[in-house]
């Protein structure tokens, strides 16, 4: 039973991430189909593990930019990834914007990047896994 929550701990984890390597997501629906047809036959202990271990990769492997919080120049705040043209959101506060920048970090396991008015950095915060990147909870 434990080996079942931990699949299904997995399957919320790699469904949060929202994947973008869309090979990595169809080998994990196949791998559900197998858990869940073992687990009618009672033979589901190796098939828990490998889907265990595919989630795992596949939560590790997925694309995690930076999310930044920056002044609009409006007196607005926006929340957008490395890369992106536009905001992903808008807020009234830059505190409001840290916020969902955070939360959208925690989610991909990137890092925030908190700019002030004058679009230098003021803060980063790591939320990746690697031992190195010094995860901030």
């Amino acid at each position: 039973m434990a080996n079942i929550r931990s699949a299904d701990k997995n399957i919320r984890k790699a469904n949060t991430l929202k994947m973008h390597n869309q090979s990595v997501k169809s080998r994990i629906r196949a791998l559900r189909k197998k858990v869940i047809a073992a687990i009618e036959k009672k033979d589901a202990t190796a098939l828990l593990s490998e889907f265990a271990s595919a989630a795992d990769k596949a939560a590790k492997t997925s694309v995690s930019k930076p999310q930044h919080v920056y002044s609009k120049g409006d007196g607005s705040w926006g929340v957008k990834s490395t890369g992106a043209s536009r905001a992903r959101s808008v807020h009234a506060t830059q505190e409001q914007a840290i916020k969902a920048a955070k939360s959208l970090a925690q989610v991909y396991h990137s890092e925030l990047i908190v700019h002030g008015r004058d679009g230098r950095v003021q803060e980063r915060c790591s939320y990746e896994d690697s031992p190195r990147s010094g995860r901030v909870q």
